[in-house]
């Protein structure tokens, strides 16, 4: 069976709320902030030891076009960012094809887009610092119906 990826089919939400206007090529990067296992001593007839990592924070990165309603919100979410209120969430993310099934809890705004203007439409790209980062498949084929809905289902676990 081949794989098949549309990026048309990729959801996001954050706290319940649709995050739509991606811009062209990479636009969504989820990065961890440590490696999953740090090796160990290798004894003398080579048995070896890992170190399992408990850190699950990581960075969230989100590339969005200029004039996108997101775009717009996440910019008045800096202003009240600004005033001493701190953009807290949960997003999730979920490509129906079945590559990525992505939890992000306790999500703070770090980052505001860099604004670059010109004669083009540029993208903005918004970056959040995650308190715990869940990845897994989806699986193969699952619905777009029912991926929008457990986007929402998901963004309301605790």
């Amino acid at each position: 069976m081949a794989y098949t990826y549309s990026a048309r089919e990729v959801v996001a939400s954050w706290s319940g709320v649709d995050l739509g206007g991606f811009a062209k090529d990479s636009f969504i990067t989820i990065e961890r902030t440590s490696d999953l296992v740090t090796p160990g001593d290798v004894g003398a007839h080579g048995d070896a030891e890992i170190s399992l990592s408990p850190d699950m924070t990581g960075t969230l990165s989100m590339d969005f076009l200029q004039g996108s309603n997101t775009s717009r919100a996440l910019g008045a979410a800096v202003a009240a960012s600004d005033a001493g209120n701190p953009i807290v969430g949960d997003i999730t993310i979920i490509d129906p094809s079945g590559s990525i099934f992505a939890q992000c809890k306790g999500c703070i705004l770090m980052k505001s887009a860099t604004i670059t203007q010109g004669t083009e439409l540029n993208s903005r790209v918004w970056e959040w610092w995650c308190e715990e980062i869940i990845m897994t498949g989806t699986p193969a084929g699952l619905d777009e119906d029912v991926a929008t809905f457990a986007s929402f289902g998901g963004s309301l676990i605790t």
